[in-house]
């Protein structure tokens, strides 16, 4: 399918909803697959199950296809053009992503160790000054159980982190290098216990707070600024993690599961998938509006 040249909305949302349906009736394909070969299995026909996992990879395969033509449409059609109405000398590479030095340059206060970076949607833009970069990014470590039934050690792959990534430069140093981390029923106690407490206890119910300096933390999370981060969070879905470096760099990750320019549930019309983009990235650019005005923030 050609999506280099704009299409017309009509032509737009004709194409998302074929692609949708085609994605879920392969998807709907591959699950009947994978419950006939359990079945077989447990019959005992083994054989007849193994056949199986040809259709299951062969159903998967066209369930990804569709998936990647619905990413295509989404990028060629609506992305680019949201993105140059925010910001400003935009470059915009769907397959492309942070680099692991910038995501390994943030040392997040994530409650799980991470080894593996991928990601998609790299963006790099001004925005009132400010220059910054943004991709979606996926995290994830390798996690060794015992199976005793087999006696052997199995390894899965477990995500750590899934969603959006900003990083922007303020072009001054700040006041300090301070972290910040949403409790989630997975934080560790030594986190807890780690913390920095805050003079704010609402603030404390939500966030850890990591400083080498614990002043530096006070210093950059003055009260109007605990009271604007719990607002920001109360407004997305997703556990929110900020790095402020001393260089200069802020860094702000959402784990929300998704990515940040996708389909999902929402109708195939283009015209409210434009709005709906377009909110995602007011969300950060608000952020770094209610930033770079705080004279706090800088040293």
């Amino acid at each position: 399918m050609n999506t280099q040249n704009q299409m017309s909305n009509s032509e737009l949302s004709s194409a998302l909803k074929s692609e949708r349906s085609k994605a879920k009736v392969a998807e709907v394909f591959c699950v009947v697959c994978g419950i006939g070969m359990a079945v077989l299995m447990f019959m005992g026909k083994f054989l007849f199950g193994m056949l199986m996992i040809l259709p299951i990879i062969l159903f998967a395969l066209l369930m990804l296809k569709h998936l990647s033509a619905i990413k295509s449409l989404i990028s060629s059609n609506i992305v680019k053009g949201v993105l140059e109405e925010v910001f400003e000398n935009v470059t915009y590479l769907p397959e492309y992503q942070l680099s692991d030095e910038i995501i390994h340059s943030a040392h997040m206060a994530f409650p799980e160790p991470y080894e593996k970076i991928i990601g998609n949607d790299f963006i790099d833009a001004d925005y009132k000054g400010i220059h910054l970069k943004m991709s979606d990014i996926e995290l994830s470590r390798k996690v060794s159980s015992y199976d005793a039934e087999k006696d052997s050690w199995d390894e899965t792959e477990q995500k750590v982190f899934e969603g959006p990534w900003l990083v922007c430069d303020f072009g001054k140093e700040l006041s300090g290098e301070v972290h910040l981390s949403e409790v989630t029923k997975n934080t560790p106690s030594a986190m807890k216990k780690a913390r920095i407490r805050m003079e704010n206890e609402i603030f404390n119910e939500h966030f850890i707070v990591t400083a080498d300096d614990p002043e530096e933390a006070f210093y950059i999370l003055t009260p109007h600024m605990m009271d604007y981060i719990l607002n920001v969070m109360a407004t997305h879905e997703g556990v929110v993690y900020m790095s402020f470096l001393r260089d200069g760099k802020l860094h702000v990750a959402v784990n929300s599961g998704r990515d940040l320019f996708e389909l999902g549930k929402n109708k195939p019309d283009p015209e409210n998938l434009r709005q709906v983009f377009l909110k995602e990235v007011r969300w950060y650019t608000d952020i770094i509006d209610e930033l770079r005005l705080e004279p706090n923030l800088y040293k």
